[in-house]
């Protein structure tokens, strides 16, 4: 087993990492990590082996550095594991692996008879390229984000044209001022820096789709509130579980999930399988934005205004921070916002308005049905006491003889005295009335009958 690699002190490795940026150094040390891994050899003991090689007759050369190299690629790509239990790497990935070690090579003075691009090639160009998309696939995309944070990304940077590196350096204070109320329903981010040009900087917008996911993710950090619980320099994007929750959410994570959820969107499957790079990394977000501005006619100078492109020109080319509202939400409007989120917008709209009817519809109903329940309170009240008189004459008729004329007295009485002035009597309640009489009358003759039976019998 290789001893524990020392890249200050080990002469092969320092001066092989001499002269290089910290990044490229950083990434040269994990690729030598896995060649160490791989082969058990120390930095020494590789150059040696090829130095020794090389003093040999060109037909007694045995090339035993390039054939390592050449199983290695394959390694990386078939049995290689990461510390989180992942096996192989890309195409791409092993290939950066590779240069890397031919890199160490060569800073030591010694030559692989390798071709890097016919040897250990990755995927085409073609295949690699972003994927530029409209609203309407970033709307897919956005769908399967896991937090209202990721979608909330995904929406700025396709509607403001902002890179990876742009959007997660963005602070509260570039958006509190007008996120509430957008003006024109953009929100304008003043202040970026241009990566080309310190000391410079541009504007750019975000527009409805991307105010409404960012402010959803505001109120869920902050609460309903939120504009007065934000912080002028506190980051807009945190981590949001683990050790560093809270902390600027780094771009490497943006680039995970735009990765984890590429898959599942349906958007350039035909190459995702063969491609190197994410065709949907956070690139094609920005690619998309020029995209979708270009073919809406768009000028160059407002879309590499917005991108933050090294220009000779403020806003004030364009008629100030109001002229350049307008240019932007002309174009915005057509080809930035989803046509399903106009459709659900309008519906929206003629939805309030419908509930707003409802509630009018619904507000005299409730009026109306309590007029009736004290009507049929009123109502309900008024048959008992009829009930109850019409109970009393059947009972002094059965007990006491009434002739004809007396009925028909009663029933005039009954009809166009007492009850003459309660017109509101519906016509049922009379018509029970009417049968509840024919049912005395009935009785009358029974008795009237059962009388004269008797006296016939006497």
């Amino acid at each position: 087993m290789v001893q524990r690699l020392d890249f200050k002190s080990d002469r092969y490795l320092a001066r092989w990492l001499e002269g290089h940026k910290e990044s490229t150094a950083t990434q040269y040390r994990y690729a030598f990590v896995k060649y160490a891994r791989f082969t058990k050899m120390t930095p020494e003991e590789l150059i040696k082996e090829k130095w020794d090689d090389m003093r040999k007759e060109p037909i007694e050369q045995t090339d035993a550095a390039e054939n390592r190299l050449r199983v290695f690629n394959r390694w990386l790509l078939d049995e290689y594991t990461s510390r989180k239990g992942k096996k192989g790497l890309s195409p791409k990935s092993a290939l950066m692996n590779c240069a890397a070690i031919v890199d160490f090579y060569a800073r030591n003075k010694v030559s692989l008879g390798i071709k890097m691009t016919r040897e250990f090639t990755g995927a085409t160009k073609g295949v690699n390229e972003t994927e530029k998309m409209s609203a309407e696939q970033i709307e897919s995309l956005a769908y399967y984000a896991p937090t209202l944070r990721d979608k909330a990304i995904i929406w700025c940077m396709f509607q403001g044209g902002m890179d990876i590196s742009t959007v997660c350096s963005l602070n509260c204070g570039h958006v509190m001022e007008e996120i509430e109320y957008p003006p024109m329903g953009a929100v304008i981010l003043q202040h970026l820096e241009r990566k080309k040009e310190r000391g410079r900087t541009f504007s750019t917008f975000i527009y409805k789709t991307a105010v409404k996911h960012l402010e959803a993710y505001l109120k869920e950090r902050f609460g309903e509130d939120y504009t007065k619980k934000m912080k002028y320099d506190a980051p807009l994007f945190v981590n949001e579980y683990g050790r560093h929750a809270g902390e600027r959410y780094p771009p490497r994570s943006l680039n995970l999930m735009l990765k984890q959820i590429a898959p599942h969107t349906g958007i350039a499957n035909s190459r995702m399988k063969l491609a190197d790079l994410n065709p949907l990394r956070p690139h094609a977000l920005r690619a998309s934005f020029s995209d979708q501005m270009a073919k809406a006619g768009a000028s160059k100078q407002l879309i590499d205004y917005l991108m933050g492109h090294k220009l000779q020109f403020d806003t004030a080319y364009f008629g100030g921070e109001t002229g350049l509202r307008e240019a932007y939400v002309r174009y915005a409007e057509v080809v930035l916002e989803p046509k399903r989120a106009k459709q659900t917008q309008e519906l929206e709209e003629d939805f309030s308005s419908r509930i707003e009817e409802l509630k009018s519809t619904i507000i005299e109903q409730t009026i109306l049905m309590q007029k009736m329940g004290k009507e049929k309170e009123l109502t309900e009240s008024k048959l008992r006491k009829l009930e109850d008189q019409v109970n009393l004459l059947i009972k002094e008729l059965q007990t006491l003889p009434v002739t004809e004329g007396e009925i028909e007295r009663l029933r005039a009485d009954l009809f166009y005295g007492k009850f003459k002035e309660q017109e509101e009597i519906n016509k049922e309640l009379r018509t029970a009335l009417k049968q509840a009489f024919e049912g005395i009358k009935e009785m009358k003759e029974n008795y009237e009958k059962r009388i004269k039976e008797l006296e016939e019998k006497t």
